[in-house]
C-alpha cells in the first residue's frame, strides 16, 4: 500500500503492484556517424555478401576498409570503383565510411560463442559480446598484447591502451578493435 496526499491536502492509498523485469542485452544494431566508423558485428548472417548486408544503405556507405592480416595494410571495398573484397567475414571488424548517420540493422543470429585465431602483429578481430569489455591488463579475451586500438566515433581517432601504460579503454557492442600482439586464441563467449 501508498499513501499520499491529493491536491487538497487529503491522505489518500492505494496498492501497487511493482514487477522487476530482468534487462536481457542482445545484439544491437550499429550506429553509423557522418564519417568513419569502426565496427564489429555480433551476428553471423546466411548472407555475408556486402550489398546484402548493408542492404538500402548501400548508397550511403562510400568506402569499406578490411584488414588484411598477412600483408598488414587495409584492403579497400569502394561503391564505385575497387573491391578487393565483397562479403563481411564474421572474424574481422571493419572501417565504414558513412556520407550520414544511419542505423545498420542487419539480419542475423547473435554469436554466442567465437574462437578466433590471431597471429603475430596487427589484427582487427571481430568483437562479438553483448557486454563492455573494460581494457586495463595486458589481456584481451584470453591473448596476451601488446596495444590495443579503438575507434573513436565522434572524434574520429583512435583511443590507445598500451599493456605497459597506466591506461584503460573500454571495448562496447559493435566497436572494432586493432590488437598488436605475439598471437593466440580470442575466447569470446555472451553470458
Amino acid at each position: 500500500t501508498v499513501w499520499a496526499k491529493d491536491t487538497n491536502d487529503n491522505v489518500v492509498s492505494d496498492n501497487v503492484t511493482f514487477v522487476i523485469v530482468e534487462e536481457i542485452e542482445n545484439c544491437k544494431d550499429i550506429n553509423l556517424v557522418k564519417g568513419w566508423n569502426f565496427v564489429s558485428f555480433c551476428k553471423e548472417s546466411d548472407n555475408n555478401n556486402i550489398s546484402y548486408l548493408l542492404g538500402n544503405l548501400s548508397e550511403k556507405v562510400e568506402y569499406i576498409l578490411e584488414w588484411d592480416e598477412d600483408k598488414q595494410e587495409f584492403k579497400l571495398y569502394s561503391q564505385k570503383g575497387k573491391k578487393e573484397f565483397t562479403s563481411f567475414n564474421k572474424e574481422k571488424s571493419y572501417f565504414i565510411f558513412s556520407k550520414e548517420e544511419k542505423i545498420l540493422d542487419y539480419k542475423g543470429t547473435q554469436i554466442n560463442e567465437l574462437d578466433v585465431n590471431i597471429k603475430k602483429g596487427w589484427h582487427s578481430p571481430v568483437y562479438p559480446l553483448i557486454n563492455t569489455t573494460e581494457v586495463k591488463e595486458n589481456k584481451f579475451h584470453g591473448v596476451e598484447f601488446n596495444y590495443i586500438l579503438r575507434w573513436n566515433r565522434e572524434k574520429q581517432e583512435f583511443e590507445i591502451y598500451s599493456s605497459k601504460g597506466k591506461n584503460q579503454i573500454n571495448v562496447s557492442p559493435g566497436d572494432g578493435v586493432f590488437i598488436n600482439s605475439e598471437g593466440g586464441v580470442l575466447k569470446y563467449k555472451n553470458n
